[in-house]
């Protein structure tokens, strides 16, 4: 079972988070100490916007089987975390929460890995261009890097007029259930979530639309990543997703780009899942794989 904690972060936030720490290691692994001081290898779980950590349970357990220790949270205003929903004044409000939950393991930059999903992996790039966090590997699943949803003129018009008068009024954000996973029965499981949102605000919007331009005018992305993009996803453009690789990430010889065929947004909600989770967890642990030898560019 994880331990249940919270972690503060900035502006007085309660950020929900959960961990699962293993109490034994092999081979010459250190023995963990008390809580936030172990010293082995840990996976950050980061997840996407209007939904929570508690969709990943599964994906923790199972990597937790690997010899991880792993931590999920919620960002603020969404899941049990404080905040309001799915609103934020400045998009770094995202980058403190990450760090506090990061600095809270206690644990050396190399033993951490990161594995976040769509607006999880722009808040990691943003708090790696920032100096915010220095972590060792990380993997990303159909990174918010670009938008592929068209958001209507008189939408976007309205709300930069909102921004100045009523910055956190509330807009649908236009996401389908039909349109993140092919797998039915989690189609189904999101009806019954409560924790899952469906709107967010004007400034919300244009904060995050800013940490998007930001991040072409940075420099190459350091440590070693693995970016898992799905084929066919209709909310973000997988064709910004292998630009953005190719220009600040690919010169690190470790770091894949892998598109995973037939798949919608939800790579790690989707059906055949295990094939792809299995896939970043060899990565993670340089066991032998199409992706050791650098061979796969699909699967």
């Amino acid at each position: 079972m994880p331990l249940h904690h919270w972690v503060d972060s900035k502006g007085r936030i309660a950020l929900a988070a959960h961990t699962w720490v293993h109490p034994f290691w092999a081979d010459d692994r250190p023995q963990p100490r008390e809580f936030g001081g172990w010293g082995s290898r840990h996976l950050v779980v980061v997840h996407g916007a209007c939904e929570h950590s508690g969709r990943y349970q599964k994906l923790a357990e199972t990597c937790h089987s690997r010899g991880w220790n792993v931590t999920t949270f919620d960002f603020r205003g969404h899941g049990q975390s404080s905040g309001r929903r799915v609103d934020i004044a400045s998009f770094h409000d995202y980058v403190d929460d990450l760090r506090a939950v990061i600095s809270q393991l206690g644990a050396s930059p190399e033993s951490i890995c990161i594995l976040a999903h769509s607006m999880g992996a722009l808040v990691v790039l943003r708090a790696l261009q920032t100096g915010a966090i220095d972590v060792g590997k990380i993997v990303f699943s159909s990174p918010l890097i670009e938008l592929k949803i068209p958001i209507p003129i008189w939408k976007l018009a309205l709300g930069r007029a909102l921004l100045w008068v009523a910055p956190q009024t509330r807009f649908t954000n236009q996401i389908t259930v039909d349109q993140l996973t092919h797998d039915q029965q989690i189609i189904e499981d999101r009806k019954e979530d409560p924790f899952l949102e469906s709107e967010v605000t004007a400034r919300w919007f244009f904060a995050t639309q800013d940490a998007r331009h930001l991040l072409w005018k940075c420099e190459p992305i350091s440590p070693p990543l693995l970016l898992l993009q799905a084929e066919q996803d209709k909310i973000v453009s997988p064709e910004a997703s292998r630009r953005f690789f190719d220009q600040f990430c690919a010169q690190n010889p470790e770091s894949k780009f892998l598109t995973v065929e037939g798949a919608y947004h939800e790579l790690l909600n989707e059906i055949g899942r295990e094939k792809t989770i299995e896939l970043f967890l060899d990565w993670l642990d340089d066991v032998d794989s199409p992706l050791a030898e650098g061979t796969a560019e699909q699967v």
